[in-house]
C-alpha cells in the first residue's frame, strides 16, 4: 500500500538488472547507435551505452512530482517501450520551444517552467503557451513510441476505465531507450560537451561553498 502512490523512474536496467541489460537491444530497424561505440561517443559515461531506464507507476495513484514537460538531455532520440498499461505521451516540436517557457538556454535548458499542461488556468498563468502545436498519443503494451532529439514531451498513465475492477489495470510499466544516429551525432557531441562544462561549473561552485 506504501507504494502505490511512489514513481519508480529514470532507474538504469544496467545498475539493478543487468542480466536484463544484457539482453536489451533497439529495432534493428532504428540502425546503429553511436552511444555503443566509444570511438565516435568519447568520453561519455559508461552507463549511457547502455541506456535503458525503467519507469513503473500505479496510474490511479498518478505520479507525484513526476513528470513534467522536457526534452531530453543531449539532444538524444528515446524509444518508449510500453510493457504494461497505458500511458498518454503529449509531445511539442523543438521550433515550440520559445512557447514552452523554456527554464535556462541552449542545450542545457530542457525543462518547461510550466507545472501543469492540464491545468484550468494554464493560459492564463502561460499566455504564449497557447501558441505550441500540441500531439497527444495513446501507447498500450507492445508499443514503441519514439520521441525525436529535441522534442518536448510529458507522459502520463492512464487507467482504464472498462477495468477498474482489474487489480493489474493500475500498475504501468515501460522501459525508455535513449540513442544517437547519424542524423543527431554533430548535435550530440556539441551538446555534450556544454553538458560537461555545466557540470564542471556546478561542481566547481559547490566546492567553494564548502
Amino acid at each position: 500500500a506504501k507504494m502505490r502512490s511512489r514513481y519508480l523512474r529514470n532507474v538504469h536496467v544496467r545498475d539493478f538488472f543487468p542480466d536484463a541489460a544484457g539482453e536489451l537491444r533497439l529495432p534493428t530497424c532504428f540502425g546503429a547507435n553511436a552511444l555503443e561505440d566509444a570511438s565516435i561517443t568519447p568520453g561519455i559515461p559508461e552507463r549511457w551505452r547502455s541506456w535503458y531506464e525503467l519507469f513503473v507507476c500505479n496510474a490511479a495513484y498518478g505520479c507525484p512530482g513526476f513528470p513534467f514537460l522536457h526534452r531530453d538531455t543531449c539532444a538524444v532520440h528515446a524509444a518508449s517501450f510500453q510493457v504494461q498499461g497505458r500511458k498518454r505521451f503529449t509531445l511539442f516540436p523543438p521550433a515550440d520551444a520559445k512557447w514552452l517557457y523554456q527554464s535556462g538556454t541552449g542545450t542545457t535548458g530542457n525543462r518547461s517552467m510550466i507545472e501543469d499542461i492540464d491545468a484550468e488556468d494554464v493560459f492564463e498563468r502561460y499566455p504564449l503557451f497557447a501558441n505550441a502545436r500540441r500531439l497527444d498519443v495513446d501507447v498500450a503494451p507492445g508499443d514503441i513510441l519514439v520521441v525525436p532529439s529535441n522534442w518536448w514531451h510529458i507522459a502520463k498513465p492512464l487507467v482504464d476505465e472498462r477495468r477498474v475492477d482489474d487489480p493489474q489495470n493500475d500498475v504501468c510499466v515501460s522501459v525508455a531507450a535513449s540513442f544517437v544516429d547519424a542524423s543527431t551525432l554533430d548535435h550530440f557531441l556539441d551538446a555534450h560537451c556544454e553538458f560537461r562544462a555545466m557540470q564542471s561549473l556546478v561542481a566547481a561552485g559547490a566546492a567553494k561553498m564548502l
